[in-house]
Formats: structure tokens, C-alpha cells, sequence
């Protein structure tokens, strides 16, 4: 009877124990919770929320951008937020759609510190950049979990212009460095990213460096990184899929668990026709090595979530100064430069902005020179732009005093037409009084 107990009393423990493992883990992603899970419990955070939005039907109903909505966007957003889901109330303007492997890095032998030495946990999402009807453009962004802080991700693309009308996704290179390309739309476009980074199709990858999956941030005389990565499609990939029109995400679909996606490169110095332009083929690099492969430990799944919701940092190559600001309350939800392991801070460049409405600002009450990693990741430290000015933080936002002016001169013109409505209103009451004698 008693090893009848005991088994009893084991099973309930058992049970017990495994309730608590799933009740352990965070229904959210944007929040201190999440961050402080470890790199293996991201992953079935974020794979939960992937699998029960998959879509049963891939969408094409595209989002149609325009040169407006970018200029009214906050181009600091992509390299500033530290979170892996976007803020609320945000639209994917561009890569709307696409679809998301769990993958795995194996390394070679490098010379390189962080997730350069191997990662198990991470995303692919593979998309294109608009519409493919008007030009196939594939992109790849990644992203590494880390145990207890922030992920580390990669941007990358073929170019900026696209593939023409070939359907392809592994027909070509990705690169985390592309030409800025020809025409009039692309150089609007450009001009508009400058808002963010000087070098907008220049990304960084020194955040891969700063820690390892592990979350253990480097020595400062161990940190090392590439300057750009090159991923080159299997040979086997290459030729697999068909260049005609035809729905590409369901090429991805039929990947297998294992599928090797990409052979990644390491190059510091690889330009061609010029030193603003970087090759096209890693191929062609002169220092180019050989550091590892990109390999999926997942299907292909496309969703509803990981479209509208999951977030890829960006690294600027041509650094800002930045700043945290501390508030005395948690930021909204909305608030696109919110630190999710700490949700009354935010990563700014410039002057640490009030938040509230007019009659509740709320101004910060600390300010910390740099952003999460900034010690290492000489994402301030070492600096082609210019360092911003130290911050009053208790001075009024330069953004807050041409609003100022606007509402103060609307006011004004209101009170105009007011007066003229009641002149104009007595003498029509006059004439009435007058017809009526």
C-alpha cells in the first residue's frame, strides 16, 4: 500500500509540476516577464503565438504605402525599440507578409564573441518587401533569444530594387549591406530612412557580438564582429524552386524540419565598383569567411501574429548618441520607444520627451547616457555621427513648440470666426427687427 502512496503522491507531484511549468510562462512578449525567460522559453512563447494565428489561407491583400505615411512614421523606432513585438497600434508598412521557421545557428570556427559561437534558439522570417506582382524583393530578418535579456537580430536583404519578375526566394544572395539602388522612388525612400541612421542600407550586426545566448554580456576585449554578412542560399535550394509566378510561401511550406537555409559569410572589407558599394556576391570579397549555417529545427508556418506583430531590431552602422529616460509610471503600450524589460523607460536619440496629453505632461525623472548593451556595443561609445547635447530634462521637447504655435494659431482663427458669426448674426437680427416695424 505505501509503494502504491508513494506512486500516487508521485504522479500528483509530477502533475503538479508540470502545471506549474505552463502556467510559468508569460501569455505576453512587450513586458519585463517575457525578457527575463530564459532563450529556450522565448522561443515556445513566440512559436505558441505563431501557431495559433497560422493563417488557412495565404493573404495577398497588400498594403499599398505611401510616400506620406512614411514621413509621418518614426524612423528611430527600428533601431531604438528593444522589445520583440511591435508597439500597439503599429502597421507593417513594408514586408507585410511572410512566413517564420524556428532556426538554429551552427557556427564554424570564428573569431567572433556572442551568438557568433552558436545559437539554438531563433526566427527566420523570409518576406518579401511589397506587393510581388510589381517586382519580387526578398528579405530575411533574424532573431537570436537570449536568457534574460533582450534578443539579438539580423536585417538583411538581395537588394533594394528586387529580383524583377523571378519568383525564386533562394535564387539569390542576402546581405545585411545592399546598394541604395537607382530612381526616384528609392531615393525618396532613402531620404526619408536617413531620419533614422545615416547609413539606412548599412545595418550593423556588432549586437550579435555583445552577448551570447547565455545572455552573459562579453568583455569588452573579447567582443569582436563582422562588419557585414553575407548569406548564400544551398546549392540544393537554389534550383529547387521554380521562377515563374506562383504563391512562394508555399515553396517555404515544404521545407522540412533540417533544411539547411543559408551557408553565413564574414567580410570587413568587401566593395565593388566603388567603396560605396558593396558586392553583390560574397564570392567576390576578398576577406570573406566561412563561419557557419543557418538551419531550421521547424516548419515554415505563416501567421497572422508573426505578420502584424513580431519585431526585428535594427543596428545602426553610422551610430547616434542616445539616452534612456526614466519615468516615474510605466509608458503606453504605444509608445514606440519602450524598453520591454522596464516599461517606464524608453530609448531616445536627442532630449528626453514629455509624455501625457497637454494639461498631463509627464517629463522624465532620470536620464542614463546610452541604451541596453551600450558598454559593449559601441552602439554610443563609438560614435560617425554626432553626439547629441546633453538633455535638460526638464525643458520643454524642441517637437512640442511648433505644436504649441499651430494650436495657439488655430485658437486664434476659431475666435476670429466666432466674432464674425455673432456681427454677422446681430445685423441679421436688426434687419428682422426692422422689416417686422
Amino acid at each position: 500500500r505505501s509503494k502504491m502512496h508513494r506512486a500516487v503522491l508521485a504522479s500528483l507531484l509530477l502533475a503538479a509540476g508540470l502545471v506549474v511549468a505552463t502556467v510559468a510562462l508569460p501569455d505576453c512578449v512587450d513586458c519585463p516577464e517575457y525578457v527575463a525567460l530564459s532563450a529556450h522559453d522565448k522561443a515556445d512563447v513566440i512559436w505558441d503565438k505563431l501557431i495559433h494565428s497560422e493563417y488557412s489561407m495565404f493573404p495577398n491583400d497588400w498594403y499599398t504605402l505611401s510616400m506620406a505615411e512614411l514621413f509621418t512614421e518614426d524612423m528611430n523606432e527600428p533601431f531604438d525599440r528593444y522589445s520583440d513585438q511591435l508597439p500597439s497600434g503599429r502597421k507593417k508598412l513594408i514586408h507585410t507578409f511572410g512566413t517564420i521557421a524556428q532556426v538554429k545557428f551552427l557556427p564554424d570556427e570564428n573569431e567572433y564573441s556572442g551568438i557568433f559561437q552558436g545559437s539554438n534558439y531563433g526566427f527566420a522570417r523570409l518576406s518579401v518587401a511589397k506587393d510581388p506582382s510589381g517586382g519580387f524583393t526578398p528579405g530575411m530578418a533574424i532573431k537570436f533569444m537570449r536568457d534574460g535579456t533582450y534578443s539579438a537580430n539580423i536585417i538583411s536583404m538581395y537588394e533594394l530594387s528586387g529580383q524583377g519578375s523571378d519568383y525564386n526566394f533562394f535564387k539569390n544572395e542576402m546581405k545585411t549591406w545592399v546598394s541604395m539602388g537607382e530612381g526616384l522612388a528609392l531615393e525618396l525612400g532613402a531620404k526619408i530612412f536617413r531620419k533614422g541612421s545615416s547609413t539606412p542600407t548599412h545595418l550593423s550586426v556588432d549586437n550579435l557580438g555583445i552577448a551570447g545566448e547565455d545572455g552573459k554580456e562579453v568583455g569588452h576585449s573579447e567582443f569582436n564582429y563582422p562588419g557585414q554578412l553575407y548569406f548564400e542560399p544551398s546549392p540544393s535550394l537554389q534550383t529547387r524552386f521554380a521562377s515563374s509566378e506562383h504563391e512562394w510561401r508555399g515553396d517555404l511550406k515544404q521545407l522540412p524540419t533540417g533544411t539547411t537555409l543559408y551557408t553565413v559569410w564574414a567580410a570587413n572589407d568587401c566593395t565593388c565598383g566603388g567603396s560605396e558599394k558593396p558586392c553583390e556576391k560574397v564570392s567576390d570579397c576578398k576577406d570573406k569567411k566561412k563561419i557557419g549555417s543557418l538551419v531550421t529545427t521547424s516548419r515554415f508556418v505563416a501567421s497572422s501574429w508573426g505578420d502584424s506583430q513580431m519585431f526585428f531590431q535594427h543596428y545602426r552602422f553610422g551610430k547616434k548618441g542616445r539616452r534612456t529616460c526614466v519615468y516615474k509610471n510605466n509608458l503606453n503600450a504605444d509608445t514606440n520607444a519602450r524598453l520591454s524589460g522596464n516599461l517606464n523607460e524608453q530609448c531616445v536619440t536627442g532630449s528626453c520627451p514629455s509624455i501625457g496629453g497637454w494639461f498631463h505632461s509627464v517629463k522624465a525623472v532620470k536620464q542614463t547616457d546610452g541604451c541596453p548593451f551600450h558598454l559593449n556595443s559601441k552602439q554610443e561609445s563609438w560614435v560617425s555621427e554626432p553626439m547629441v547635447e546633453d538633455a535638460n530634462i526638464n525643458s520643454t521637447p524642441a517637437s512640442v513648440v511648433p505644436a504649441v504655435v499651430g494650436c495657439v494659431a488655430a485658437v486664434a482663427i476659431i475666435g476670429v470666426v466666432i466674432a464674425l458669426v455673432r456681427s454677422r448674426s446681430r445685423e441679421v437680427y436688426r434687419e428682422m427687427d426692422a422689416a417686422t416695424l
